[in-house]
């Protein structure tokens, strides 16, 4: 089998220099070479996508897929299985077949999957660090190991895979762009504009959260988050805080050095939106600033290229963005941001003082489920 780093290079898709530094780096930490690439800010995650389908011969799961994909359809899988194979069914084509989206398209693992879900399987693929972060958020970890699942930062072991037949081109590779989620419809009952490239994100009821605004002082925050009695609780409390305070505002949590969305709120963040946020700590962004300086950001670096773009328009395209750390002990668990402030007040001081307190919680959920 063609390996996806000659892929990358051949299609321009990554330089000579950054590969070599990231085959390098692999070597001594495990990671898989495209979601260190992503992670780097050297590979974006649809050539990653398309690299990888060339390389197994299948068809590629792009942003677009990973958005739009049918929530629903996770159940067809049990939790354990889909964390062990690390499988995510998406969608259906037009014949009805479910697609799964893998991250090891290994012979055995269609038939596993074919025979648990009882039915005809179409298998795809997507960059590791990706998918992983979207099983932990379609299937609930249990109690104890919540945040292992969540904020965990370790390594990810390669596939190590060297011979097998020479791969498709690209223009021959299998494109989920024609068969899948659009096509839904065909087989659903009522007809779910969520499942079409074409829909307005500020038209979805995903983009309101399962509460409304409410009127809470930054201290009524911090009196609820102090009585917390677990993780959930504590993050719908201080999202719920930061629906009323800021127009916009995105949860991302922190895995192998980069910056995955977990909850957010605003015009442009849909449930799905929320979660296929992927912002490398590598890479010049608001998001990095609180990270690494692990305080209030009120400023964009300097040279921050099109990941900050894209942030600014999740948020709204705010005049005053704002990115703040919450940390577990010594590490930076989580980041905050935030658009433009409602009302009056300093913004600034309630988003640092929502954040420490939404810190200080999790480490005493996390200390009472270790006691």
């Amino acid at each position: 089998m063609i390996r996806v780093g000659e892929i990358l290079l051949e299609h321009g898709w990554v330089d000579a220099p950054s590969l070599g530094r990231a085959l390098a780096e692999q070597r001594h930490t495990g990671k898989r070479l495209c979601s260190l690439l992503i992670a780097r800010g050297l590979l974006d995650p649809d050539h990653a996508a398309r690299a990888l389908g060339q390389q197994h011969e299948i068809a590629a799961v792009l942003q677009r897929h990973l958005e739009n994909r049918d929530r629903s359809l996770v159940t067809l899988l049990r939790p354990e299985l889909a964390r062990t194979w690390f499988a995510l069914p998406i969608g259906r084509n037009r014949e009805g077949d479910l697609i799964v989206c893998v991250r090891d398209p290994r012979p055995e693992l269609y038939a596993a999957i074919a025979q648990a879900i009882e039915g005809t399987v179409v298998i795809a693929v997507a960059p590791a660090s990706q998918l992983e972060h979207l099983i932990d958020l379609a299937y609930e970890p249990s109690p104890t190991d919540e945040y292992d699942v969540d904020m965990n930062t370790g390594p990810v072991p390669d596939l190590d895979v060297s011979t097998g037949p020479v791969p498709l081109t690209e223009s021959e590779m299998p494109d989920l762009g024609t068969m899948t989620l659009v096509e839904l419809d065909d087989v659903r009952v009522t007809k779910d504009p969520t499942q079409s490239g074409q829909f307005n994100a500020t038209l979805r009821p995903t983009t309101i959260p399962p509460f409304a605004p409410v009127a809470m002082t930054i201290d009524d925050a911090i009196t609820g988050l102090d009585a917390s009695t677990s993780r959930d609780a504590a993050t719908d409390l201080a999202m719920r805080f930061a629906h009323g305070r800021w127009n916009a505002a995105l949860l991302l949590s922190i895995k192998d050095n980069t910056a995955l969305g977990h909850r957010g709120h605003g015009t442009q963040l849909s449930s799905e939106a929320v979660q296929a946020v992927t912002i490398p700590l590598t890479s010049p962004s608001i998001i990095r600033v609180a990270h690494d300086w692990r305080r209030v950001a009120t400023e964009p670096p300097q040279g921050a290229g099109t990941i900050q773009e894209r942030l600014l328009k999740l948020l709204g395209q705010p005049r005053a963005p704002m990115a703040a750390p919450i940390s577990i002990g010594p590490r930076v668990a989580c980041v905050l941001a935030v658009g433009d402030s409602i009302g009056g007040g300093n913004a600034s001081r309630d988003l640092e003082r929502l954040a420490s307190a939404l810190g200080d919680a999790y480490v005493r959920v996390l200390r009472d489920l270790k006691a």
